[in-house]
């Protein structure tokens, strides 16, 4: 039908902030006609009305005579087609729309259902297609194909790469999507072609996503009033009342039809006014409404903003009429048909030929289960996925009680939950991004230690579960690449053994490399160990936002009790101009997110199922009506096996007022005279076939009655409270937990956040460190010097400046806090390991540059400290004789700049320091040779009364159980010293001699004594150090110690202990080391070999 050109517009338009870009243009012509110009995207339209034109090109020519950058184009031969407009307006507004286009259309997934429109997009074409878990599987083209023609007007890579995640386990806490064939790999291979793989959705999706039937309203049949059937949805109000013959009919936007007795295409329609509405043709809504955005025609655009009414002129449109309503976003009947805003609506596709839902009906939070993450414009999302099981707890915890803290929250799902494992190190990360939306996890990959040769002692680290989005071949590769540039040591051979059964990384390590430093290296400078950046953006009420837990999950907000779900600045059912049309009692609850949502589905699922059990049931009680009324009123034999039959009268009866009426309409009204039926039910008789009219189905009529009856008192009862509606949604989410949930794979570590230091990558292994009297300080290797004989020179540690000798040597470890004491009696702390290794002819570090002395004294005595334990004391010993013990914990915690250690008296110096406990002995010696013990527990003042001359020369501890062995085993002094086995105290004189003496030969005496005679030096010669040595016994009974001696100029000789000979108290020893002119012995060491090889690690037992 052709519709006369003066076909005019009468339409009110109400404006908002949230007002779509597609909006009629109108203007007033001189004719004082209102004219339809567009309803095209404005970003796309660019053809106003010549005053409009005039008026742009007038604003145009100001701007540029203003300078400010406009760009002018010459409007001649145009016909008024070209706008002038600034540049950067134009820019502005492009990319503005681009982003949002970008953020809503592609990168953000929707708080409500967790999904980008291509997942939703996918899943949904997979169900139309019948791709259930049940179903065989079709190849991925053919979905890629369903997708991309339907819904998504995109590339064909950017689908199935988006499928072929769905289904891959490493990348999806649950898979949506089964896959057969190749998906790629953790190794990141690519999948196969499209064309060679196939797919099916995954069980749990159809329970859980995709429960479309009771949500979609399908099209069918409608009872037509004059003419063809129409094709119509379910709920469509167009013939539910009964207008007379000939009759136009107007759909309202309250969704109650109207009636008019002449058509609407002549000019008096404008006068429509006393109906309380507007009205626009559909066609030019429709026809104008296409080439804009994907987002554009599918959004709520037109009912949120413009209160239109479509005006049906003939019945050769009714079909059209019905695609008019689809585009409309009509759907279900929740709040009335305006209100497509709503949860699991379904809108126009692109080219407006398909419907998709807008959402899908999810009954589990899917953005937190599969998490989720995309790069959108100026904004990004990262959001880790999480345990079915333990989700479902959170959910139900928030159902019974919305005030839950998050501490409360995380007993039930303490962190993420990854799908490839993993260990996830400390939770102040997770508790910030729960609390803020952005937060930093460090993941780490599962590892093991396994021995592979128990005689070498060579293990091997095997690594079974790595990172969330860690690339397993990558990783391989930056190991092996590490190890081939020598920035990883440790390492022998490296191969990767996974298979079916799992993950499985053999990294085979050097005999002697510490597993855990290896493994701490990989932490560091590999990604086993990474972060995993949340930021947990998504698109709630339209725009995209930053949530936390709790607010991912519920938000407070305002509702409809109808169901309505818009929001209040949105809400288009509180009246048209100030008028309220669709009226609701407003209350408050938890809105607009999960629950909301969840609740939103249960209320418009159950007011669907009521509304069709109710038409049902109206229709079985028209059947049993009819049935009761034919059998009282025939002739039946009851007692034939067949039921009860329709006595062939009244049949004709009904046959006969069908057959004289003229039109379905008149026989429906006879029938209603006739038996007392409702119109609905006349339309039901009237098509009813002749075989169910039996006494049988009279009897399946009475059952079906009660089932819908029974039906109806429970979805009554479910839409009365919400609290019902809350006990369905946690019902049902138990029901899925207890079909779908798994353990946990991810691990949590609290005690360990994942920060790696510089202890954890070094290796705790033996080293010497030298310090001269300059204040010069070197690390080197044990094997720098190899044993040699005794009474050989020795090996030089390297070059001394002028002036400059050694002044302490001494074996540690480099995990060791190692405590330098100056003579000014002020203690530093620093790790072994800070100090620079050097080789052995290097000068050394200076002090200063390690440590920040503060006092100007010169360091004396160094001690290495493992570990701080409360049973240990360190003894302090002056120069001038006086002693001091403070416990060891007194020093774990040194400032820089040092603490005072002990007050000395003017002109004394401190200058040893010894580590001991309660029981044990102190052996002192002094310059001239005098040897003193203390006994148990002494402290304070003079410990040894030294002649005028004298001076202390070193102290040792003997500890408690080898004293008390001793003195148990009836070794006297005075017996036969060269037959007695150790312990021994080993003396070194300055020039290089040196002795053992039994211990026994010594007594305990009180403080301030004169001690006995230990050595008889020659004229020249005094005593450099003494020590208690036979701590450990080879099998001959002989001592294992081995002596380290360092001279003045820098030459070191390291010697065993049992090559020096035991000798009496008053002998002079025999020559240690030979050192024509490299001066005095200026330090001693003593270290025990363990039961490694030789040049391998070394334990220090006292210095």
């Amino acid at each position: 039908m052709a519709f006369p050109s003066a076909l005019r517009l009468s339409t009110i338009l109400r404006l908002s902030p949230f007002a779509p870009s597609r909006l009629p243009w109108l203007c007033q012509t001189p004719s004082s006609d209102l004219r339809f110009l567009s309803v095209s995207s404005r970003r796309l339209s660019r053809r106003p009305v010549a005053p409009v034109q005039a008026r742009r090109r007038e604003e145009a020519a100001a701007a540029a005579q203003d300078g400010n950058g406009s760009v002018m184009v010459k409007d001649s031969g145009s016909d008024g087609r070209i706008v002038l407009t600034e540049l950067h307006k134009e820019a502005t507004e492009a990319y503005m729309a681009y982003a949002m286009s970008v953020l809503l259309g592609r990168a953000l997934p929707d708080v409500r259902d967790g999904l980008k429109p291509v997942h939703r997009r996918i899943l949904f074409a997979m169900h139309e297609l019948g791709l259930s878990s049940k179903k065989p599987f079709k190849k991925c083209a053919r979905v890629v194909g369903e997708v991309l023609g339907k819904f998504h007007p995109h590339g064909d890579s950017a689908v199935y790469d988006s499928l072929v995640r769905m289904a891959q386990d490493f990348s999806l806490r649950c898979p949506l999507i089964q896959g057969h064939g190749n998906f790629g790999s953790v190794d990141a291979d690519p999948p196969a072609a499209m064309r060679y793989t196939e797919c099916r959705l995954e069980c749990w999706i159809a329970t859980t996503l995709l429960r479309l039937p009771d949500c979609h309203c399908h099209l069918c049949p409608t009872i037509a009033v004059i003419g063809p059937l129409l094709p119509s949805l379910l709920d469509h109000h167009v013939c539910l009342g009964s207008p007379t013959l000939g009759h136009r009919t107007v759909i309202t936007a309250s969704g109650l039809p109207c009636h008019r007795s002449s058509f609407l295409n002549d000019n008096s329609c404008c006068s429509l006014g006393h109906f309380g509405f507007c009205h626009f043709h559909w066609h030019q809504l429709a026809g104008g409404g296409g080439g804009g955005t994907v987002e554009e025609s599918a959004s709520y655009c037109i009912w949120s903003c413009i209160f239109v009414l479509y005006v049906v002129v003939g019945l050769v449109f009714l079909h059209e009429l019905t695609e008019a309503m689809l585009l409309a976003d009509i759907e279900q009947d929740t709040v009335g048909h305006l209100c497509s805003f709503s949860p699991v609506d379904f809108v126009p596709n692109f080219d407006n030929s398909q419907k998709e839902p807008s959402l899908l009906p999810s009954r589990l939070p899917t953005l937190l289960l599969n998490g989720s993450s995309g790069i959108a414009v100026g904004m990004a999302t990262n959001i880790p996925p999480h345990n079915l099981g333990e989700l479902v707890d959170v959910l139900c915890v928030l159902i019974h009680n919305p005030e839950a803290t998050l501490q409360e929250l995380l007993e039930y799902m303490p962190g993420p939950d990854f799908p490839t494992g993993g260990l996830i190190m400390g939770n102040l990360g997770i508790l910030e991004a729960y609390r803020t939306g952005r937060g930093r996890v460090v993941v780490r990959g599962k590892t093991d230690i396994e021995l592979l040769d128990s005689k070498t002692k060579r293990a091997a680290v095997i690594i079974k579960e790595i990172p969330y989005q860690t690339n397993k071949a990558a990783l391989v590769g930056k190991i092996a690449e590490l190890v081939e540039n020598k920035n990883l040591d440790g390492i022998s051979d490296i191969r990767d053994e996974s298979d079916r059964s799992g993950m499985r990384i053999v990294i085979e390590l050097k005999r002697g490399a510490d597993p855990l430093i290896v493994l701490n290296n990989l932490y560091r400078l590999t990604s086993l160990q990474s972060t995993f950046s949340c930021n947990m953006v998504g698109i709630l009420n339209g725009q995209p936002k930053q949530m936390g837990l709790k607010e991912l999950l519920q938000v407070l907000g305002s509702v409809m009790m109808n169901g309505c779900s818009c929001p209040p600045q949105m809400s288009i059912c509180h009246g048209l101009m100030g008028q309220k049309i669709l009226g609701g009692d407003l209350y408050n609850f938890q809105a607009v997110a999960f629950i909301d949502f969840r609740c939103t589905v249960v209320e418009r699922r159950a007011r669907f199922k009521l509304s069709h059990a109710q038409a049902r049931r109206h229709i079985v009680e028209n059947y049993q009506h009819m049935l009761y009324w034919m059998k009282t009123s025939s002739l039946v034999n009851e007692s034939d096996d067949m039921g009860i039959l329709i006595g062939f009268d009244n049949l004709d009866r009904v046959i006969h007022i069908i057959r004289e009426s003229s039109s379905n309409s008149i026989a429906a009204a006879a029938l209603c005279n006739e038996f007392g039926l409702s119109g609905k039910q006349a339309e039901a008789l009237m098509d009813i076939s002749l075989r169910r009219l039996t006494l049988r189905e009279s009897g399946n009529f009475v059952a079906e009655s009660k089932s819908l009856m029974e039906q109806i008192l429970k979805l009554e009862e479910l839409l009365s409270s919400r609290k019902n509606i809350l006990e369905l949604i946690e019902q049902e989410a138990i029901e899925l937990k207890n079909r779908f949930a798994n353990p946990r794979r991810s691990t949590l570590e609290d005690t360990d956040n994942g920060q790696l230091e510089d202890i954890d990558i070094i290796p705790n292994e033996d080293m010497l460190l030298a310090l001269s009297e300059k204040g010069y300080l070197k690390r080197m290797k044990p094997s720098t010097f190899n044993l040699q004989n005794r009474g050989t020179i020795g090996k030089s540690v390297g070059k001394l400046r002028v002036n400059d000798s050694m002044s302490d040597f001494l074996v540690c470890r480099a995990h060791d806090h190692v405590l330098y004491f100056s003579d000014k009696g002020t203690v530093y702390s620093a790790r072994a390991y800070k100090v620079p290794e050097c080789s052995r002819t290097a000068a050394g570090t200076p002090l200063v540059q390690i440590l920040s002395l503060s006092d100007g004294g010169r360091i004396t005595s160094i001690i290495p400290v493992s570990e701080f334990a409360e049973d240990q004391f360190l003894l302090m010993l002056t120069m001038q004789g006086y002693i001091k013990k403070v416990p060891l914990n007194a020093f774990s915690s040194i400032r820089s700049t040092g603490i005072i250690a002990i007050q000395l008296v003017p002109g004394d110096e401190l200058k040893w320091v010894r580590r001991c406990t309660n029981d044990d002995v102190v052996a002192m010696a002094s310059h001239n040779g005098m040897i003193r013990t203390l006994g148990r527990s002494t402290r304070g003042a003079l410990a040894m009364r030294l002649k005028e001359g004298d001076r202390m020369a070193s102290v040792d501890i003997i500890p408690a159980a080898l004293w008390n062995d001793m003195e148990n085993s009836s070794k006297f002094p005075g017996s036969n010293a060269k037959s007695q086995k150790g312990p021994w105290l080993l003396f070194v004189s300055e020039s290089g001699y040196g002795k053992r003496v039994p211990l026994s030969s010594f007594r305990i005496s009180p403080l301030n004594r004169v001690g006995l005679i230990g050595y008889k030096f020659a004229a020249e010669d005094r005593l450099a150090a003494v020590f208690v040595v036979g701590f450990t016994l080879a099998e001959d009974g002989e001592s294992d110690e081995q002596v380290v001696l360092v001279s003045q100029s820098g030459t070191v000789n390291r010697i065993k202990v049992r090559d020096i000979s035991i000798q009496s108290r008053f002998a002079r020893g025999v020559i240690l080391m030979r050192l024509d002119h490299a001066g005095k012995i200026q330090s001693a060491s003593l270290i025990s070999a363990t039961d490694c090889e030789p040049d391998e690690v070394l334990a220090i037992t006292q210095s």
